[in-house]
């Protein structure tokens, strides 16, 4: 069969399946109310040349490709990237459910949905917790200050958003009262 441009091969009572050429590009248009269903136990989607662009295995993979290379493929656990995720949104996770990091998923975050986030490291031996930044602030939730550091400047540490310790070049300033339960020991420097 040879079909001019443009011209279909319909199928159906109401020619529901059309598959034509319009000159630039080929269709298989659905044009009924129902689904297009392909069915095989393994589809495979490629590039003229055989370059492959999708994989399709029945009970197992689905595989997405980027110029011949896998990089998104499901499995039994959930899913695989290979390479970066760039996302426009965020990542959302319901309650305690835990965010991994690192191969041996020694870095962990998850949210209990109530009060708590918890940030573990090596998997709760608690070795190292870093926050690496300019300008470090802990907040309360309406905005009051716990903790505010800044480079090469004071780091501070506040009761109920007044500032009480701050470091200085020299040492530290207190701002209020010190109380010690045993005793507290002055020095001027000298030994």
């Amino acid at each position: 069969l040879s079909f001019a441009d443009s011209d279909k091969a319909t199928f159906g009572d109401a020619l529901d399946l059309q598959i034509y050429h319009d000159g630039s590009d080929s269709f298989i248009d659905e044009a009924g109310t129902g689904a297009l269903a392909i069915r095989s136990n393994s589809i495979n989607l490629q590039k003229y040349t055989g370059e492959t662009m999708a994989v399709f295995t029945a009970d197992g993979a689905s595989e997405l490709y980027y110029n011949n290379a896998k990089k998104l493929y499901t499995n039994s656990a959930g899913v695989d990237i290979v390479g970066t995720l760039s996302l426009t949104g965020g990542i959302t996770l319901a309650d305690n459910q835990i965010a991994f990091f690192g191969t041996g998923t020694d870095g962990r975050i998850k949210f209990d949905g109530t009060d708590t986030l918890e940030i573990t490291a090596s998997n709760g031996t608690g070795d190292h917790i870093k926050l690496k930044s300019n300008n470090i602030s802990l907040q309360q939730a309406n905005g009051n200050n716990y903790l505010t550091s800044s480079a090469g400047s004071a780091t501070t540490l506040y009761f109920a958003n007044a500032a009480k310790i701050a470091t200085t070049s020299t040492g530290i300033n207190v701002t209020g009262s010190v109380t010690a339960s045993t005793s507290m020991r002055v020095s001027d420097g000298e030994a």
